[in-house]
């Protein structure tokens, strides 16, 4: 049974949603706060964590930082009824995996949960049907999926996150192939608006500065990894 810790200050959140995931399979553990939900984190050790965002004290965003700096692949997803863009690209640069809103369907909710869940065992074990490269080479980049991060030429690195890497393997799968956003998004699992993964590649494409211009678009065709 997977392992999931859910983060809210409100009681009645907690609980809706425990019981949703609960009755989903999953064996829940809640929090409160930003700070339980880092000391949950390491006594729990969950499979995926699931944050609100705006809570008193220590918030979703620092939570994530902190379990961050301790542990790399868990998958990490905001579900917030805060619809912010700049709070939205601040969780995503700082290692979450997905941000979801808490009036979602309840089948997109458990489907984005899923899916992290199988990309990080997936990527921890190595394997998949996209590729178990140990490196994959994007411009001067090299990508080691494994430790989600990339190594430049001059020997500095970037910390990369799940939803990062599971991009940068689907469009390597097939280097000559352009990969429209709607099979994209199929691969990763998710029903979101292909604005959604402009941001998260343009995000993923900054991070990785000079090699990000190898990931490419054609309008009409989608991306391709063109070196």
């Amino acid at each position: 049974m997977d392992k999931l810790l859910l983060a809210d200050d409100e009681a009645v959140i907690r609980q809706c949603f425990g019981d949703m995931f609960a009755e989903a399979g999953y064996d829940v553990r809640t929090a409160a706060s930003g700070e339980e939900a880092v000391e949950a984190f390491a006594e729990f050790k969950p499979d995926v964590v699931v944050l609100d965002v705006l809570m008193p004290g220590m918030n979703g965003l620092t939570a994530c930082r902190r379990i961050r700096a301790s542990e790399a692949l868990t998958p990490v997803i905001f579900l917030t009824s805060c619809e912010d863009e700049f709070i939205e690209e601040q969780g995503m640069n700082i290692g979450a995996d997905d941000y979801v809103f808490k009036t979602a369907p309840r089948s997109l909710i458990l489907a984005r949960v899923r899916r992290a869940v199988e990309r990080a065992r997936n990527i921890a074990s190595g394997g998949g049907a996209d590729g178990g490269e140990r490196t994959i080479q994007v411009g001067c980049a090299a990508i080691d999926p494994a430790e989600l991060v990339a190594t430049f030429p001059d020997g500095s690195q970037e910390k990369l996150t799940l939803t990062e890497t599971a991009i940068i393997r689907i469009l390597a799968s097939n280097r000559k192939k352009h990969f429209p956003c709607r099979e994209i998004y199929r691969r990763l699992g998710y029903s979101g608006e292909d604005v959604t993964l402009r941001s998260q590649i343009s995000r993923l494409k900054a991070k990785l500065g000079r090699a990000g211009e190898a990931i490419v678009s054609t309008r009409g065709l989608g991306y391709k990894i063109t070196g």
